[in-house]
């Protein structure tokens, strides 16, 4: 039993549709995994900001207010103990 023409066509269709969605799948995948990674640059810059506006106020040339405020920003690093040695911390 053979197909009629317009089964046909619309069989040989199945397989471009099918790489369509596929392409179209990987492109969606790419796009998240992008999006993720702008999230987390997004949060990067945010501290970079919290840190320099922190630094601003209360530095004011005063190395003692940056030396208090490394463990407070080392304490928001996982794994950070001893990123700085020797300052007991």
């Amino acid at each position: 039993m053979s197909a009629a023409p317009g089964q046909a066509a619309q069989l040989q269709t199945v397989p471009a549709v099918l790489r369509h969605y596929e392409q179209l799948r990987r492109a969606i995948d790419a796009l998240l995994q992008e999006n993720d990674a702008l999230k987390k640059v997004a949060a990067l810059l945010r501290e970079n900001r919290q840190i320099r506006n922190y630094l601003q106020t209360h530095a004011h040339g005063d190395l003692s207010a940056i030396s208090n405020f490394i463990p407070l920003a080392a304490s928001t690093v996982p794994n950070a103990s001893g990123i700085v040695p020797g300052l007991g911390w």
